[in-house]
């Protein structure tokens, strides 16, 4: 970390110890990944990610649109940008992997954040060093090795866009950087091939396809545009201001968004928002495309401003005149002619909205030191240290040593400046762009230190190499500093490196696996032309995983969230209605985790009062304050509450007598049984219900009199329940009932009938009978008639 003598050699070797280090540090995830049975990845996007892979490996180098596991049965057109997924896929095709060598695939995608989280790292540190000095780039880089949220987006086995964001950042900033500062030697009074195309059109071209490709990986990359115009602005005036304004790098710099452009239309021209004329920040539209077309617009306008300035002596006052009333203006205009553009700009670069439910809840939208509106400091110590919260003294000393130094504003303090601003100011405010602010943050923590070791003159005061103590000095200010996340590395080394499964949990995995075996097989995973048959409805969550280890297709997916459609089949009482939606949507099994988590989420996209759950502050014995919530009789009324906490019976209780019993859902798997912390007991987490038709039961029996129809049922965990339905018998002395469960067992269900069916009239057992499950299967009609004390049965 101590600046290396002059040399290339010892230069290398100190950027390789580095480098080491990134590797190791983004590897510790290893034995979680790479498991004894299989590969695992962190959380839940990342699975789209690896299936992606898959697909255009299996259709290479085709891109496909149209996905119909992920929202079944429309199908989810692709909402994301193919250049990350389709890097790693033309990896693996260069390694001669097809479809169907899964583990080759798996492995290539669990490495790639790593290889560019270390190429991130390189080109870090040249950008560093092109902007200060090797000093800083080497402390920079150094803390950037190590800091969490740059090291969790690179980590092993998260292949996710995320790890590509802040490399395309740093490439496109360092192509400028470099760009510019050739330009200022550049004598262009005679146009000779080589120096012509070495310093304005290969540059142009690098520029082009940077900005290009970062919007080809994420539809985001407009804030790296925000950001480049509003340095732009500043840097324009400072050139008038010093005389150092050059027409024709503005010029050029505009035409290479406008090139930009060009490289984004064949992807975002042809998706199915476009074509509908949508214009959204989150889905690629032609929205990124006007995005990149007023940025080559207001580059040219700031060069035609700049020249006409310039022309009038330098007046860099009338620059400014014209860039705030252009900016008043144009934001006037814009916000009354195009609003809905407008605020589609601010909700995309802040991933900001009141009235968006699912954004206020999910952690990267929260702002750094806020979750959902409580004041929590936890996230930004874990993950940037105790300079976090000095954030803007670092920025200010950081600057203030710089231009102490230069006693000018230049195009490297000027871009240093704006770097630290801007995105500090979106790492406060939303979580999603921390890894931004990781890249700023670890600049101006070590030029504040290493600025703060000179001003101390040490060497006055002790003798020995003054250089090598000042970087003694900024070290141990910076591991104070980084002490909370230095913890988190002490903890991972006690044990052993071991973590926990990245992505979805045991059970999770068991439940995907199972499903995988003992379902139907689906078409179509592989090949999209083909559309499967049937699909599974769970919550949104479960989306990706499902898709990825059971191969079925899904309902609701992390892109498929379908918010409104969502609650409100969450929240329905109505059993006819849930049941006909499943059957008319082809959703063959139902998913389920305890539906209490969802629910005050689900009321809030509704406008619906949350009236399904009580929360209340209990203290402990000991003192300790923890929240309670206890379910209300409404939440009880409940579809998807009656099958995961009563395995489809009705509940008890006069208010629920306008209930239907729920008859063509069974139960053919539990979950796993965890720990509750809660409740300390054993609790199933999860629930697998199968849509069947049912088979129908005809008795007769003595008119108004109340029968009730019992099964006793043991699932594969051993627990045991009891599946009933009742009613009136009418005044003709007739009923009717539609059972799910056969007294059979069967090869695609876990749970087992513990004997016939019992028929009890007014709570005396009458009878009992043998339901078959082709009648379960096949809606059978099965008649019920007394027979010397029993009841027997006939199909129809």
């Amino acid at each position: 970390m101590i600046k290396p003598k002059s040399g290339t050699f010892q230069v290398c070797i100190f950027l390789l110890l580095l480098l080491s280090c990134g590797v190791i540090v983004r590897l510790h995830s290893f034995r979680s990944v790479f498991g004894s049975d299989g590969i695992y990845f962190y959380g839940q996007d990342t699975y789209y990610h690896v299936r992606r892979v898959l697909l255009m490996v299996s259709q290479y180098p085709h891109l496909h649109r149209l996905d119909h596991y992920s929202a079944f049965p429309w199908g989810l057109h692709d909402p994301w940008p193919p250049a990350y997924d389709f890097f790693i896929a033309s990896v693996a095709k260069l390694m001669g992997a097809e479809a169907d060598n899964v583990t080759m695939i798996e492995t290539i995608c669990a490495l790639a954040p790593v290889f560019f989280g270390v190429l991130t790292l390189v080109i870090y540190f040249v950008l560093i060093k092109r902007l200060t000095d090797m000093r800083v780039a080497f402390f920079s880089t150094a803390i950037l090795v190590f800091l969490p949220k740059h090291v969790n987006v690179t980590l092993l086995g998260r292949p996710d866009h995320h790890a590509v964001e802040p490399l395309l950042f740093v490439l496109i900033s360092y192509i400028m950087v470099w760009w510019y500062s050739k330009l200022q030697g550049y004598d262009d009074s005679t146009i000779r091939f080589w120096p012509y195309l070495k310093v304005i059109i290969l540059p142009m071209l690098l520029l082009s396809l940077a900005v290009g490709l970062s919007f080809l990986t994420w539809m985001g990359s407009a804030i790296f545009i925000g950001f480049f115009c509003l340095f732009f602005v500043f840097q324009s005036v400072s050139d008038i201001r010093n005389n150092s304004f050059i027409l024709d790098w503005w010029v050029y710099l505009a035409f290479s968004f406008f090139l930009a452009c060009l490289c984004m239309l064949p992807f975002y021209a042809t998706t199915i928002w476009s074509k509908q004329n949508k214009l959204y920040p989150y889905y690629p539209t032609y929205f990124q495309i006007i995005v990149m077309l007023l940025a080559f617009l207001f580059v040219l306008y700031l060069s035609l401003i700049s020249y006409y300035a310039m022309r009038r002596n330098n007046n860099w006052s009338l620059a400014i005149f014209f860039h705030s009333l252009f900016g008043f203006l144009g934001a006037g205009i814009l916000r009354i002619l195009a609003p809905k553009f407008y605020e589609n700009i601010v909700l995309g670069f802040f991933l900001l909205s009141q009235e968006d439910v699912w954004l206020s809840h999910t952690s990267e939208s929260q702002p750094l030191f806020f979750f959902r509106g409580i004041l929590s400091a936890r996230y930004a110590l874990d993950n940037f240290g105790y300079g976090i919260f000095i954030l803007p003294v670092l920025l200010f000393i950081s600057i203030l040593g710089r231009w102490r130094s230069r006693r000018r504003m230049d195009f490297n303090l000027n871009f240093i400046l704006f770097w630290g601003l801007y995105f500090s100011i979106m790492g406060l405010f939303s979580r999603r762009y921390s890894h931004f602010l990781s890249l700023s943050f670890a600049f101006f923590l070590a030029d504040t230190c290493l600025f703060l070791s000179k001003r101390l003159k040490l060497k006055t005061l002790v003798k020995g190499n003054a250089r090598f103590i000042e970087a003694g000095v900024a070290i141990i200010l910076i591991i104070i500093m980084l002490i909370p996340p230095f913890q988190s590395y002490v903890h991972m080394i006690a044990q052993d490196f071991k973590i926990s499964i990245p992505g979805p949990r045991g059970f999770e995995i068991q439940m995907c696996s199972w499903i995988k075996k003992n379902t139907p097989p689906q078409k179509g995973y592989l090949d999209t032309s083909e559309a499967p048959d049937y699909g599974i409805l769970a919550p949104n969550m479960y989306g990706h995983w499902l898709v990825y280890y059971s191969r079925r297709p899904v309902h609701f997916s992390p892109f498929a969230v379908h918010f409104k459609s969502a609650a409100r089949l969450f929240l329905l009482e109505d059993v006819e209605r849930f049941s006909t939606y499943c059957e008319s949507h082809r959703l063959k099994y139902v998913l389920l985790e305890p539906v209490a988590f969802m629910i005050p989420q689900y009321a809030q996209i509704l406008n619906k009062p949350q009236i399904y759950q009580q929360e209340k502050i209990v203290t402990l014995p000991g003192g300790e304050m923890l929240m309670s919530v206890n379910m209300t009789t409404n939440y009880y009324r409940l579809v998807t509450s009656r099958l995961f906490e009563l395995d489809g019976n009705c509940p008890q209780g006069n208010e629920y007598s306008d209930l239907k019993p729920i008859q063509h859902f069974r139960l053919i798997r539990d979950g796993e049984p965890i720990y509750d912390h809660g409740s300390r007991q054993l609790i199933v987490p999860l629930k697998l219900f199968e849509w069947v038709p049912g088979a129908r039961v005809t008795g007769q029996g003595e008119p108004e009199s109340t029968v009730a129809i019992e099964l006793s049922l043991r699932t594969n965990v051993g627990r045991q329940f009891r599946y009933r339905v009742e009613g009136k018998i009418s005044k003709q002395g007739n009923y009717q009932f539609r059972i799910p469960y056969s007294t059979q067992e069967s090869s695609t269900s876990a749970v087992t009938a513990q004997g016939p069916y019992k028929v009890s009239l007014n709570g005396n057992l009458v009878a009992y009978f043998e339901v078959l499950e082709e009648d379960v299967q096949n809606n059978n009609h099965l008649y019920l008639l007394p027979a010397e004390g029993q009841l027997e049965k006939k199909a129809e």
